[in-house]
């Protein structure tokens, strides 16, 4: 009851970002225009994994099965970010 009782405080003491004023007074976020197809592909990969080790009866099988997707995962981050910038080397 507690948590309700916080959440009710919490609520009351600041509206929801919807009602302060239109859409156009909050800060826009940069975003990319999208993500390379190989990224793209990866995730979709990584996803159809997950589906599938929530189907599996083994323990086993279903470790590695989503090992496999968060490498996926993993990999399609790589693709969107790239190598860092090259530095000079210090001695």
């Amino acid at each position: 009851m507690a948590s309700t009782a916080a959440a009710r405080r919490h609520r009351a003491a600041a509206p929801a970002p919807s009602l302060t004023g239109p859409a156009s007074d909050v800060h826009p976020v940069l975003r990319r225009a999208s993500a390379p197809p190989a990224a793209v592909g990866l995730l979709t990969q990584a996803h159809q994994g997950l589906e599938e080790a929530a189907t599996l009866e083994t323990p086993n099988e279903r470790f590695a099965t989503a090992h496999l997707a968060a490498l996926r995962t993993a990999a399609a981050v790589l693709a969107v970010h790239g190598r860092p910038e090259p530095t000079a080397r210090r001695r």
